[in-house]
Parts: structure tokens; sequence; C-alpha cells
């Protein structure tokens, strides 16, 4: 499950979690946004912290290059490293939860 599928599936229990189910759709989905450029920060950090030298050297160099194989090539150094797959789900389903108890705290 990709992280936009996962915030798609989420939406309405951060939505209510988070107190502002009432929203109008296109204030519901600026909120969605937000929350999505803030775990897709997540999902970064995650990636970064799991590379080797070697593997974070290529991932700068796909990034700096960029082009229409940049997805391609980030997915091909992601997939050799073991779990990390398990651990961005992780990560973001840490955050999930975080934000969901942050609301509970005001």
């Amino acid at each position: 499950m990709n992280l936009s599928q996962l915030i798609k599936k989420e939406r309405e229990d951060l939505l209510n979690a988070l107190g502002v189910s009432g929203l109008s759709e296109a204030e519901a989905e600026e909120v969605s946004v937000e929350i999505t450029e803030h775990l897709e920060r997540i999902v970064m950090e995650t990636i970064l912290a799991n590379l080797n030298d070697e593997q974070l050297a290529r991932f700068e160099a796909a990034i700096e290059k960029g082009g229409p194989e940049l997805d391609a090539t980030i997915m091909s150094i992601t997939a050799s490293v073991p779990g990390l797959a398990e651990e961005i789900e992780r990560s973001v389903g840490v955050e999930l939860e975080a934000i969901k108890q942050a609301k509970n705290l005001m």
C-alpha cells in the first residue's frame, strides 16, 4: 500500500480524531494534503536513516539527476534494504497514532 492509499484509508479516522470531521470537502482535502506532506517527510527520514553510505550516495545522485527514471531508481535502492518497507509502514503508523493522540492533549 502506498502512502496516498494509506492516507485515504485513514482520512476519515484522522479527521474524526482531530475533531474536524465537519469540514467542507475543500477544507478536509487541505488537511489531508498537509498530513500527506508531513507523512512523506517521515517516509523520507525513515529511508535516509536506513541507507548505508553507498546507497545514500546513489539515492542523493538520483534525486539530483531527477528525470523520468527517478522513481524506479529510488525503488531499486530502497528495495535492496532488508525490512525497509516494514520500517516505513511502522514509522507512518506511529506518526498517525501520534497525530490522533495529539488531539487528546489539547
